[in-house]
């Protein structure tokens, strides 16, 4: 035998002694596949034999998933098959550490290969009783797409309301998701939707309340009045989310709902009324109505707002849940028109309890991020827009100056701080246009960035006021001092803050500034103010208010004009007093200022805010080729008054995780953090 395998060896030109060599290759490849084939078949054993229960859910997130474990005050043990699984992978150790981690908090481990899209697992996920995993549910429910419609049904009759509104805020949920509202019984009388409206507000409370609610009120009675007659309606009042001017051309049962729904948006303000307004039948006469009207948007904003107004209290979810909704507010989030998207996403963030606590009061916008989004905000960036403004109207993208009509043709020469927006043409693609810049272009430059935009009433002439008993709750002071205490309701002050105001929001900026400086409950809002940008501010006061210049035309001006008149005594002791914080706290301001003259009405042109009044006398100033009205409309996010504000913020807002700690900490704390950060990377 042995001389045969001499033979062979020689037969084939393998030397003896490299034989041996090769017999031991092929042995360990061998035994390598083999040992490798063991292992793939225990560990798709261990796999299968290990089921997934309430305590192990599987998620898939974007292009890898996860499993996550949690365990309650009693163990309940993996389920697993009596199986021995062989001498190498013992499932009780595996068990036992990935508990000995759980037992600490809820830990995430990739599991590559594990994805689940079974509807029900997910489902199940969404309404587990820990936090963190229902909102990792909801996530993984709105993400995916592709099962079938019976499916969708079968899960939309399943979902708690708590998942219903998570869903409703994923941006990308499945509508399939929402059933439509519940249908109303038929109406039992012949009573009007006006009559209804009308017979709610005469059962609010009259006693103890807002002069201008009351006034709301009246009117509206008055009018309906005058509609069951035959009388035209002529009056006209609501706030600068609504505007009625245009309302007498509708049909008088639209013009009375309209006033009546602003009464009733008035009274939905007061916190003990919201639950009379629900226990009266509001919500399904306000889904009546909405089903009427659907082609009406005032009146569709108008009921966004009072259910918004609404949903601030938690106890009245359940009625706005099974009123049916969440479905509306689902679709009117994804709507093109901007202030019915604009409510909803107030309404839905204010329904949201199980994602934050965060409440967004009437007039306060949440502007970005209008959906859950599962990464940290590292800045609030807050708009505040100025006289005769609003958040819909003041920051709305502008048109090149080319294209603007003949305001003022000689425009002076001045220092190299001036910025010409002539050459600046829109881009003409329409679909890059926006009614709202800071909704649309600052996400893109500042992702981890939360916007949030302020409104508020204001009048040139007090011939336009819409409640005559208001006037002394629209002062600077007044009007700083409930900002406030709306804002840090919606959780301004946890984060760095800059402020962009525009004309007379710049007043208000500035004095919510100072409040907050002497007072113990805003001193969180006051530290964390980093920067301000002043668009057109009066610091010293505007001409608008000069008696020689328009006071002739206004007759009989307003509060807001009253307060902003050159060289008013209170605007430069404000102005004295905020300087004075910013240079001693390190508030960074960038204030730009117009150069044209604007036309206001009946063919007047003026500079509104002259460049002596602009120049804030701290931080960086420039001088824009524009009017009063455009200087915070830049036409294109290339635009020297996007520009200047973008290299603002840049300055300001952390641009990552590591810096948004160092600023975080205190001074002291910088250099220890740094050391730390440097030793674990």
């Amino acid at each position: 035998m042995l001389s045969k395998t001499r033979y062979f060896s020689s037969r084939v030109g393998i030397p003896n002694n490299k034989r041996a060599k090769c017999v031991a290759i092929g042995v360990g490849a061998t035994t390598v596949l083999i040992s490798g084939a063991w292992i793939a078949k225990e560990v798709l054993s261990i796999k299968e034999k290990i089921s997934i229960g309430d305590h192990l859910k599987v998620l898939e997130r974007k292009t890898r998933s996860y499993i996550y474990l949690q365990q309650d005050d009693e163990e309940v043990p993996l389920q697993s098959n009596t199986e021995d699984p062989g001498p190498s992978l013992n499932v009780e150790n595996i068990k036992e550490q990935l508990w000995q981690l759980a037992r600490k908090k809820p830990k995430l481990f990739s599991w590559v290969e594990s994805h689940s899209h079974d509807p029900w697992k997910l489902l199940s996920l969404s309404q587990h009783e820990d936090r963190t995993l229902r909102l990792l549910g909801v996530q993984a429910l709105g993400s995916y797409h592709a099962w079938h419609d019976s499916q969708y049904h079968e899960m939309a009759q399943a979902c708690d309301m708590r998942t219903l509104i998570g869903l409703a805020r994923i941006e990308n949920a499945d509508t399939r998701f929402f059933r439509p509202p519940p249908k109303l019984p038929p109406e039992e009388t012949q009573d009007s939707i006006e009559d209804k409206l009308s017979t709610i507000l005469s059962l609010l409370p009259t006693t103890d309340i807002d002069p201008c609610v009351r006034h709301y009120t009246k009117s509206a009675a008055k009018e309906a009045k005058k509609a069951a007659a035959g009388d035209k309606v002529q009056l006209s009042f609501g706030s600068q989310d609504v505007s009625f001017a245009d309302t007498l051309s509708s049909t008088p049962n639209d013009v009375v709902e309209l006033f009546c729904l602003q009464a009733l948006a008035s009274h939905s303000t007061i916190p003990s009324h919201c639950t009379e307004i629900v226990r009266l039948g509001g919500i399904p006469l306000l889904l009546r109505i909405y089903e009427k009207r659907k082609l009406n948007e005032r009146i569709q904003v108008l009921i966004a707002m009072i259910i918004g107004n609404l949903a601030l209290y938690e106890g009245l979810h359940k009625h706005i849940y099974q009123g049916g909704w969440v479905t509306i507010l689902a679709h009117w989030i994804r709507s093109s028109n901007l202030k019915l998207k604009l409510h909803a996403a107030r309404a839905l963030a204010n329904l949201d309890r199980d994602f934050g606590t965060r409440k967004y009061e009437k007039n306060i916008y949440l502007v970005y991020p209008e959906y859950r989004i599962d990464f940290t905000f590292y800045a609030d960036v807050v708009f505040v827009h100025g006289l005769l403004g609003g958040p819909f109207k003041t920051w709305r993208q502008g048109l090149p100056v080319t294209e603007r009509g003949d305001q003022l043709a000689n425009i002076p020469s001045v220092s190299p701080v001036v910025h010409d927006t002539s050459s600046e043409m829109l881009d003409h693609d329409s679909k890059k246009y926006t009614e709202c810049w800071p909704k649309d272009w600052l996400p893109l430059d500042f992702p981890h960035a939360r916007v949030l935009m302020v409104g508020y009433d204001t009048f040139l002439s007090a011939w336009g006021e819409k409640c005559p008993f208001g006037t002394e709750k629209r002062s600077i002071e007044q009007r700083a001092s409930a900002m406030l205490q709306k804002l840090k309701l919606a959780g301004v002050g946890e984060r760095p803050i800059i402020f962009v105001a525009h004309s007379m929001g710049g007043l208000i900026v500035k004095q919510m500034l100072v409040q907050a400086a002497k007072d113990p409950n805003m001193e969180k809002l006051f530290r964390n103010t980093q920067g301000v940008v002043f668009y057109s501010t009066p610091h010293r006061g505007s001409a608008l208010a000069s008696k020689t210049d328009v006071a002739k035309f206004l007759l009989y001006p307003s509060v807001e004009v009253k307060e902003l008149r050159r060289d008013s005594p209170s605007l430069l002791k404000l102005h004295s007093e905020f300087l004075q914080l910013a240079r001693d706290h390190g508030i960074a301001c960038l204030s730009l200022g117009e150069l044209k003259k604007t036309r206001i009405a009946g063919g007047i042109e003026m500079h509104v805010v002259p460049p002596w009044s602009s120049d804030t006398g701290i931080g960086e100033f420039h001088l824009m080729n524009d009017d009063h009205l455009y200087v915070c409309k830049p036409s294109s996010s290339t635009s020297a008054t996007y520009h200047l504000l973008v290299k603002f913020l840049q300055k300001i807002i952390p641009q990552d995780l590591v810096e948004h700690i160092v600023q975080a900490s205190a001074p002291e704390e910088r250099t220890d953090i740094m050391m730390e950060i440097f030793k674990m990377s």
